[in-house]
């Protein structure tokens, strides 16, 4: 190393040192205060230990000093904490580097609400607005050493109420919530989350504490406080340009250079400005240069959410003093409220980039009653579940709180738009100065953080309270009306509309919500009926009217709140109550009710079309009634919002042109009965994911008017559709298709809702054999050359309760797992309105649920399934492409149930065909009956008991095989090859087989061979089934939970015990006088053994159903005939041979034998008749039923005893074995012919 290059290392050394000391004093030095902090009230009779951010119910619930406030009725038993004063302490030491800085600010990000700051001993500010950042210079007296920090709250409650009673002019209604709401009183008269004095839908929790972070910042120059971007388009220029503002803290008037720059659009600029001393916004407006180049941000469901990074800087002298980066989104927005062409008053909808889009959504509220508690993962699963409902806009409701800018990016991420409210609602303000002024600073600071999100797409001054002064709601004498009507506008319109207008240029303001919009303006800014549905949006509830009929709603512009309520399930309830608590009529239902009369309301309004559960078991009579408020509400806002969405492009009596259905409400803020479709915890209610179908981007929309059936088709598709409605009606009692309708095509531009089916009900009907209102029901769905677009629906022609065929479904329920999730197979025997899956609480949703089943089998997988599937995780990032992959699997699964499966059309055969194949195939199985001829010449040989017994084994193993494997699962109305069932079955068979196995070993090892085997009858009681009664409707499969509203709409109180055992006897041979033809002759009718006849008629009815079977099988196409044909040959072979050697051992004559067997064979034909003539719309469940009975009962109770005596009557141990094997060659030999008739001969359809 030379001297020179040592002395440029030294000098490079000291002017790094000096540029870095330069540099800190331009840079802000932050010493963040959250953490550990000390609490205690007001007497010291509590002290704990307590977290920042947080708030005083939490900190006692984690150190042990209440339990969770959402137990049972802690909301009560708990309200001493907030008629209590608390302080929050800490002790902090700052560097003398902090300290040396020319100012350092004490900052609150958020305090609730009324606090006194002490620091040292030294006040040092005050609060009062939840929603307000507050900092407070603090250099001089800050000390060395030990820092002491006091925030002192007083009672949010107290403080209310004194400023209410200071208010002595008039009074401020409403004074107190309505006593169901158990709440507190003038929270109208405090800047505090609203709702947390109790609302209709929440608890009444006044928090305190400090709900946001707090810090020291620490600076020479300057402090950036806040950097907000707003895109804005010149449309005749078609120029897009960036305004950005520079919110900073000077501690003196500064001279610098800002540096605007978004790379990837090429667009930079330097703007020489000054930072005055103290607080000041310096506005900068960075034009950009590749404007047509610039990817706009669309609404989910429109497009993509594609942002640019904006890069700040700041210098002075040459130094860096500001250095900061954010997102830009690109888009614009416009209300458009305009004449209509036939009617009265004016649009009212949202623009985005120029398109009308239809908003669809719900509304928001704060996710928990204590903030510190909502976690990143909550908000995101929320926000997730809307974007996965087909959302596109959530409202902020304005009784909470202005939700943490996670919220917003998120939104801002998904393509959520968000409706924003102000913080007001339900009530009359005060605006008394100070009011005023904290109000003015509040909307300031809200305004300026949250307007560079492009999700936020209008600002609303306040909930309802424009319709709660027009209407009356607090009953103010008309004399006074003019002072209330001057305080409105005083608050929403000279300041919180003023400044909005002031700090945001780029989106709409209202004033109100409902509120008629610009006609509310020109009347002086409170309508006189704000819900005029000629102007602007609409709240509407109604509890009484029924839901289901659409005529009850309002043909409104947009529809921002309508709703009904339901009850959580019962997992989430569970971990807040106790056993006692479980019932629909007990206290803590009761408490947990806040809105009058709901409890019994939603009773009304589901009474008005099912059965009300009335199980014996109170456990379950109240989960029934939790499940029947959720089919309740879903069934209702389903109603509500298709009317909404085809309402958009038609005026009827001047009302309609809707573009807006956002219902009450998406999320709950505790457990408890309420308007949501997402639970507490985040657990999706039927509504939710009835939302899945109802906000689908292409939908069906049907409903009656004057008796006559309209199918609409909506959508919100940018192109344009051709597309025909599909109707398909089925009959309640079985789930084969009655008939399905198509209508012609018919064009449906993009963003529409167009009627393209018509047609009277009793017409459809008509035309689908003997269909009713009370027997029927119709699914549609819409489709286009490429097959299927949207979700199918559903349309009940009457109630389910007055449903006529309605029946319990017997659902069952396969579930797998696998590191993906869950996968539920389900199988039903019969249609099942409003299945519902309920795995308790494991975390996660179905990928559908609360369906209408029609189709015998189901499966449905998990998301993460889905995506797995096609090489994805639930983090991956997935683009346009990927979607265009992925969507028809997710609206496959999601639309099974009611989505029907298309099959190419097949030409009928002509009828002389068949009869022609159906006679042929039947009198080629009746041959099967002779081929008993074949044993004559051997009945007299010594082998032929070995022969005997071979077929006798036969016999049984097929009848017993044939009932279990294809006629029992037949009567129950499903795939024997689903579900596992063969294999299943072939268990019943081994059990069944392992113990004839074994007792006959021990019956020869021990010499024993008349004594009873396992057949002694025990008379016992009815088993007690663990079946619901007219509302009972669980049922448990690997932990899934299953519930159909058949079982109460079918359930009867019926036992169904085991009938009595009987005991069957051969009968002496009696002699009858009579004549007999000559070659019938043999034993008398009378001698001849029961077994004969049974076998005889049972033959009858079985060959009755095969000829049924093989007559529907032709009608539908001669290969499905002859496929039939075949199977029933493949089991007649072995069962006929069985049959005729059981005849002549059970006392026949080879003449009477032969006769019989084809008298038997005959019953063939007439099925063939009336197969053909019924075709496939005959499903005999209830003969195979009788028939499987029959086959069980001849196989077990006859046969095989007469199988045993043959054996019996060998002597010789040697000879005793080779019968034994006979038997086992026999029974394994028809066991195994069924079964591969059941697993190979294809899908046989026997009815």
């Amino acid at each position: 190393m030379t001297l020179r290059g040592n002395i440029f290392i030294f000098v490079s050394g000291v002017f790094l040192c000096l540029f870095d000391g330069v540099l800190s004093g331009f840079l802000t030095e932050t010493l963040s205060l959250d953490g550990k902090w000390s609490l205690s009230n007001s007497n010291g009779s509590l002290s704990l230990p307590a977290e920042v951010p947080g708030c005083v119910h939490s900190a006692l619930q984690k150190q042990g000093f209440i339990q969770d406030p959402y137990f049972r009725f802690n909301d009560v038993s708990y309200r001493w904490i907030a008629f209590d004063n608390w302080t929050y302490t800490t002790t902090f030491n700052v560097s003398a580097q902090v300290r040396s800085k020319q100012k350092v600010l004490l900052v609150f990000d958020g305090v609730d609400t009324v606090a006194t700051i002490w620091l040292n001993g030294v006040i040092v500010g005050d609060t009062d607005n939840m929603f307000r950042r507050y900092d407070f210079s603090v250099r001089d007296t800050l000390k060395d050493g030990d820092n002491v920090l006091k925030v002192s709250l007083l009672s949010p409650v107290l403080y209310a109420s004194e400023r209410r009673e200071a208010h002595s002019a008039y009074r401020i209604p409403p004074e107190c919530p309505p006593d169901v709401q158990k709440g507190e009183c003038h929270v109208n008269f405090i800047r505090k989350e609203q709702s947390s004095f109790s609302w209709d839908w929440g608890p009444s929790f006044p928090t305190m504490g400090l709900w946001k972070g707090v810090q020291l910042e620490a600076f020479d120059v300057l402090q950036l406080v806040q950097v907000s971007s707003v895109p804005l388009y010149n449309s005749i220029l078609s120029e897009w340009r960036v305004q950005i503002e520079i919110l900073v803290d000077a501690v003196q008037t500064t001279n610098g250079q800002i540096t605007l720059s978004i790379p990837e659009l090429g667009s930079e600029q330097t703007f020489h400005t000054q930072f005055l001393s103290g607080k000041n916004k310096n506005t900068f407006v960075l034009h950009i240069n590749m404007s047509r180049k610039v990817k706009l941000w669309w609404p989910n469901g429109h497009g993509d959410q594609p942002f640019y990074q904006l890069t700040v800087r700041g210098f002075q002298d040459g130094f860096l003093i500001l250095n900061t980066k954010s997102k830009v989104y690109f888009r614009t927005v416009e209300l458009v409220q305009e004449p209509i062409v036939g009617s009265p008053g004016l649009s009212f909808y949202f623009r985005i980039n120029g398109k009308p889009i239809f908003l669809k959504g719900s509304n928001w509220i704060p996710a928990h009653s204590f903030q510190d508690q909502i976690s990143p993962a909550v908000l995101r699963n929320l926000l997730q579940s809307a974007v996965d409902a087909n959302m596109n806009t959530l409202r902020v409701w304005g009784g909470g709180v202005y939700e943490q800018d996670l919220f917003y990016s998120i939104c801002d991420e998904l393509g959520i738009m968000i409706w924003q409210d102000f913080m007001f609602a339900c009530a009359m303000y005060p605006t008394v100065d100070d009011f005023i002024q904290t109000v003015r600073e509040e909307v300031i600071q809200q305004v300026q953080r949250l307007k560079s999100h492009p999700s936020i797409i209008i600002w609303s001054g306040n909930n309802e309270n424009e319709a709660a002064l027009a209407t009356d709601w607090f009953n103010i004498p008309a004399s006074q009306r003019p002072v209330y009507i001057k305080d409105y506008v005083m608050l929403y319109v000279n300041n919180i509309k003023k400044i909005v207008q002031d700090e945001d240029q780029s989106r709409p303001f209202l004033v109100s919500s409902p509120t008629n919009g610009a006609e509310s303006e020109q009347e002086g800014w409170v309508a006189a009926n704000p819900y005029d549905t000629h102007y602007g949006d609409t709240h509407f509830y109604s509890y009484i009217l029924d839901c289901w009929d659409w005529r009850t709603f309002p043909r409104t512009r947009f529809a921002s709140e309508y709703g009904f309520q339901s009850w959580p399930s019962f997992s989430t309830l569970q971990p807040v109550s106790i056993k006692e608590d479980w019932s629909y009529n007990s206290n803590f239902t009761s408490h947990r009710q806040h809105h009058e009369d709901g409890n019994q309301q939603m009773l009304l309004q589901a009474a008005l079309h099912f059965n009300l559960p009335n199980s014996t078991d109170p456990l379950k009579r109240f989960t029934d009634t939790l499940y029947i408020t959720q089919v309740m509400q879903a069934q209702c806002v389903k109603t509500q919002t298709e009317f909404y969405r085809r309402s958009q492009t038609e005026i009827i009596e001047g009302e309609g042109h809707t573009m807006g259905a956002l219902y009450w409400q998406l999320n709950d803020i505790w457990q408890a009965p309420s308007w949501s479709s997402i639970e507490f915890g985040g657990k999706w209610k039927m509504l939710h994911y009835f939302a899945q179908n109802f906000f689908a981007a292409v939908l069906p929309v049907g409903f009656e008017d004057a008796d006559t059936l309209f199918i609409y088709a909506v959508s919100d598709l940018s192109h344009d559709l051709t597309l025909r409605a599909v109707v398909t009606v089925y009959s309640w009692t079985h789930l084969d298709p009655v008939c399905t309708l198509k209508s012609d095509p018919l064009l449906v531009p993009g963003g529409s809702a167009v009627a393209i089916s018509k047609q009277p009900v009793a017409a459809l009907l008509a035309g689908c054999g003997h269909c009713t209102r009370l027997t029927c029901l119709l699914t549609f769905h819409l489709e286009d050359s490429s097959g299927q677009q949207g979700p199918a629906n559903h349309h009940f022609l009457c109630s389910p309760k007055d449903a006529q065929g309605l029946q319990r479904p017997n659902i069952t329920a396969k579930v797998q797992e696998d590191k993906t999730g869950l996968t539920v197979t389900l199988h039903s025997a019969s249609v099942a309105p409003f299945v519902w899956l309920d795995a308790g609480n494991i975390p996660g949703r179905f990928s559908s649920n609360g369906f209408l089943m029609v189709s015998r089998n189901m499966t449905c997988p998990s998301a993460e399934q889905i995506l797995s599937h096609f090489g994805f995780s639930n983090v991956s990032q997935l683009t346009v492409g990927h979607l265009g992959r992925i969507c028809p699997a997710v609206l496959t699964q999601v639309l099974l149930p009611s989505c029907p499966f298309t099959t190419p059309k097949t030409v009928p055969p002509l009828d002389y065909t068949v009869w022609g194949y159906g006679f042929l195939a039947v009198t080629v199985i009746n041959l099967a009956s002779l081929l008993g001829l074949l044993l004559i010449p051997f009945t007299k040989k010594s082998y032929f008991p070995k022969v005997l017994t071979y077929f006798i084994g036969l016999a049984i193993g097929t009848l017993f095989s044939n009932a279990v494997l294809q006629l029992i699962p037949e009567a129950l109305g499903f795939d024997p090859k689903a579900d596992n069932y063969v294999a299943n079955a072939v268990g019943i068979f081994g059990g069944f087989y392992l113990l004839f196995f074994v007792e006959k070993i021990l019956k020869m090892a021990l010499g024993v061979e008349h004594e009873h085997g396992h057949s002694h009858f025990i008379p016992a009681e009815p088993p007690q089934e663990n079946s619901l009664h007219n509302g009972d409707v669980m049922e448990k499969k690997d932990s899934i939970i299953l519930t159909s509203i058949s079982a109460i709409a079918s359930d009867k109180s019926n036992p169904n015990p085991e009938p009595p055992h009987t005991n069957v006897t051969q009968s002496q041979d009696i002699q009858v006088s009579g004549v007999m033809c000559h070659w019938l002759r043999g034993q008398r009718i009378t001698s001849i053994k029961t077994v004969a006849w049974m076998i005889t008629l049972s033959d009858a009815l079985h060959n009755f159903i095969d000829g049924l079977a093989i007559g529907a099988s032709f009608t539908v196409s001669i290969l499905t005939g002859f496929s039939t044909s075949t199977a029933i040959v493949c089991e007649e072979f072995p069962h006929e041979l069985g049959d005729f050697v059981i005849l002549l051992n059970a006392g026949m004559s080879i003449p009477q034998a032969i006769f019989f067997n084809l008298l038997s064979a005959v019953s063939c034909y007439v099925g063939l008749v009336f197969g053909i003539l019924l075709g496939s719309s005959f499903a005999p469940n209830a003969i195979f039923a009788i028939a499987g009975g029959m086959f069980l009962y001849i196989a077990l109770a006859d046969m095989f005893p007469e199988m045993d005596n043959i054996a019996r009557e060998q002597r010789r141990t040697s000879t005793k074995i080779v019968f034994f094997l006979i038997q086992n060659a026999g029974l394994l030999t028809g066991f195994t012919i069924i079964l591969l008739i059941t697993m190979f001969a294809g899908d046989i359809n026997l009815g």
